[in-house]
């Protein structure tokens, strides 16, 4: 009987080549059912669809973070606490007459740092916001980890130093401690309700929290295409100077938020460098944004005595400068921000800042009375900051996850 499961004859084998069967006479390739089968397509990819557009990484902010740190302890350890206790080392001296009054920067440099921390601060807002599998409460669950927690310490920690007759950084100096202040200050609301703050710099933490609601409400926008996101941002903006311009010529409770409500512009144009960065091609809508900016801080040194003669606008320019360079430093080849150093000191900016006023500043005082050098001082003070601020980071971030 003849064989009918073989049609074709079996192929001749030269190497790794293959020669095609030749069929038998009067063979029917069509009635062969895997000639029906077919191969798919694969799809092209073209230059719109190949790749999704990301958001852009908080390049260039460690930069700013680590630069404002390191003015904020010279301001604060360096500067300020001598000038307070009668005598002002050479080098702030030499430092004030050749870098700070021909810049116009004012405060030795310590606003200048405060302003690069509340942008660096802005930018990694919105970096957050962009970031895909991070929910809304995931989100706020990291603010309340790494940005609360480290602030509850230092209040704590300030407050306990008071208690003990020793001096940290607050405002105004030296205040006795009552029973309602630390509560306040937990709260943020030590400067509206009229007592005095655990941590000097406890305004900027106030300016940033402000800061954090506003980006919540306009984050539906600022996530979307690029004139979504300077809507948001000309949102803020006028949220921003409505309360500036109101509270100038109001009193009590009212006039102190507008004055915390002043130092949301720096996180504003962190804001505004991110969304540039993001979305090429809209600096030039974006600049009225930052015009306005700098108006509202003109117009909140002639309304707030607080704010007078600090030299805010010119502190804005170089801020503005200092971010538009930082985030567009790594897109030409800038390597600042991949350095080790600059990235711990970077990240752990927010903590170290909190400790200089709750730890290093009674710090230098108590090792400037124990008769070491005040420069030794200075450098043991800022050791033990940094290492207690790398502490607490890491605490926040283990409980963040």
């Amino acid at each position: 009987m003849t064989d009918t499961t073989r049609l074709w004859r079996e192929p001749e084998r030269t190497g790794f080549s293959r020669v095609a069967p030749v069929p038998q006479a009067g063979f029917d390739p069509r009635a062969d059912p895997t000639n029906w089968q077919t191969q798919p397509i694969p799809a092209v990819q073209t230059a719109t669809t190949a790749r999704p557009s990301q958001p852009p990484r908080p390049a260039g902010m460690y930069v700013m973070a680590a630069a404002g740190v390191v003015l904020v302890l010279y301001s604060y350890l360096v500067a300020l606490w001598p000038v307070r206790h009668g005598f002002t080392p050479d080098v702030v001296l030499a430092t004030r007459e050749w870098l700070s009054f021909p810049l116009g920067v004012g405060a030795d440099f310590g606003l200048f740092g405060i302003g690069l921390l509340l942008a660096a601060g802005g930018f990694w807002a919105c970096d957050r916001l962009t970031r895909p599998g991070l929910g809304r409460g995931r989100l706020l669950w990291q603010v309340v980890a790494r940005g609360y927690l480290p602030y509850v310490l230092a209040c704590t920690l300030s407050y306990l130093l008071l208690l003990g007759n020793a001096e940290p950084f607050t405002e105004p100096r030296r205040p006795d401690p009552e029973p309602g202040t630390l509560p306040l200050n937990l709260l943020l609301a030590e400067r509206l309700a009229g007592h005095d703050s655990l941590i000097g710099l406890g305004w900027a933490v106030a300016a940033a929290f402000l800061t954090a609601v506003l980006i919540a409400l306009t984050a539906p926008l600022l996530t979307r295409s690029r004139w979504l996101a300077l809507t948001g941002l000309a949102v803020q903006l006028v949220v921003i100077s409505a309360v500036v311009l109101t509270a100038a010529g109001a009193g009590g409770w009212y006039h102190k938020l507008g004055e915390l409500t002043t130092w949301c512009m720096f996180a504003l144009v962190g804001q505004l460098a991110w969304v540039v960065r993001r979305h090429p091609g809209s600096g030039w809508p974006a600049g009225p944004i930052g015009v306005g900016c700098l108006a509202v801080f003109v117009a909140a040194e002639h309304g707030y005595q607080l704010l007078a003669e600090q030299w805010l606008p010119v502190t804005l320019l170089f801020v503005a400068l200092v971010v538009l360079l930082a985030a567009r430093a790594p897109a030409h080849g800038g390597k600042a921000d991949s350095n080790r150093v600059v990235r711990w000191l970077g990240s752990r900016a927010y903590p170290a800042v909190l400790l200089a006023c709750a730890l290093g500043y009674p710090l230098v005082g108590g090792l400037y009375y124990a008769k070491l050098p005040f420069g030794v001082a200075v450098l043991i003070a800022i050791a033990v900051t940094l290492a207690l601020a790398e502490a607490v980071h890491r605490l926040s971030v283990v409980i963040a996850r």
